[in-house]
């Protein structure tokens, strides 16, 4: 079943998602925004197929990183 379309229902999720950011950034999360070269998208595209999503991607590239 869709989400309801009405302007209250909007603004209700709306606050949800401002107030579940807000908790993330609280707890030490940090928005991430960049551009990257084309054969870097290419690897982050093969990533995401094994990994689901692009934040498990770039999780799993900082991690393998860490182990050296």
């Amino acid at each position: 079943m869709p989400n309801s379309q009405t302007p209250r229902s909007r603004a209700a999720r709306a606050r949800t998602a401002t107030a579940a950011n807000a908790a993330k950034l609280a707890a030490g999360w940090q928005r991430l925004n960049t551009l990257i070269p084309p054969d870097a998208v290419v690897a982050l595209d093969r990533l995401v197929t094994i990994h689901g999503s692009k934040r498990s991607a770039i999780v799993a590239a900082i991690a393998a990183a860490e182990k050296g």
